[in-house]
């Protein structure tokens, strides 16, 4: 494929029949959206895992006069609340990612069908792993994670996943990351994924960018907030902003 995308049509085709030629070979492979809507729809998600005494299925803990402690099944019916306000993540126990969260969970797809209440990550996964512990920050945490096949060790880096849960804390349950949530040696999988990212992202009530490039100086930051809380830049900060927007541009 070529990469003529800043080329007039009049230059790339001599006549109309070969620009028309191109078009239907185009439209010859076209394909349905309808598998990676579904796909979108079923996510995988990293959660906290719950300890032994709170693996209960389908339950959630609810406080009542009797028993402060007992757990009983939602009723979405009986809320008052219309149907589309209901989601099935509210079966799931209500524990939010803290600093303690390093042994996490991996939901299967078909365990919060329609949920959008997860945090999408997006990163670079080769800048990501070159990336050393530098002076001045901890190391990072070990992470071990159950799945229907058992326990393993994280596939994103830890110090990825250090970034990610503090930015998660008290957020949310959820976090959708394709290099954990994506069977990495199940093609179609990975296919299916490929086709319905944008649909992953778009669907997330949280997401989050990481970013290679160190902020380390508080005027690049203050720039940012006063562009960010459209309070106005004033002359002085228009340096510092173009210099931190150049090193976020540049960044992977």
């Amino acid at each position: 494929m070529r990469l003529d995308t800043a080329v007039p049509f009049g230059e790339l085709y001599d006549t109309e029949e070969a620009f028309k030629e191109a078009m239907l070979s185009i439209s010859r492979h076209r394909i349905s959206r309808d598998v990676a809507a579904e796909w979108a729809t079923n996510l995988r998600y990293l959660t906290p895992a719950a300890a032994p005494e709170e693996e209960q299925d389908a339950t959630v803990r609810h406080a009542s006069p009797d028993n402060t402690d007992s757990l009983v099944s939602p009723d979405p019916s009986s809320s008052g609340e219309a149907s589309d306000d209901f989601c099935a993540c509210s079966y799931h126990p209500d524990d939010y990612f803290s600093e303690e969260s390093h042994r996490l969970a991996l939901t299967e797809r078909s365990q919060f069908p329609e949920c959008v209440h997860y945090l999408a990550v997006s990163y670079c996964w080769e800048s990501a792993s070159s990336i050393p512990v530098s002076a001045g920050h901890s190391t990072p945490h070990q992470y071990t994670i159950e799945t229907r096949n058992g326990l393993r060790r994280n596939k994103v880096p830890s110090h990825v996943l250090d970034r990610v849960i503090a930015y998660a804390r008290g957020l949310t349950k959820f976090i959708w990351i394709d290099q954990e949530c994506i069977v990495q040696d199940d093609p179609r999988d990975q296919q299916d994924g490929i086709q319905a990212m944008d649909m992953g992202y778009q669907r997330a009530s949280f997401c989050v960018g990481l970013l290679d490039v160190v902020i380390d100086q508080q005027r690049h930051i203050d720039a940012l907030v006063a562009m960010y809380e459209a309070e106005g830049v004033n002359e002085s900060q228009l340096k510092d902003l173009a210099e931190i927007l150049e090193l976020i541009a540049a960044d992977r």
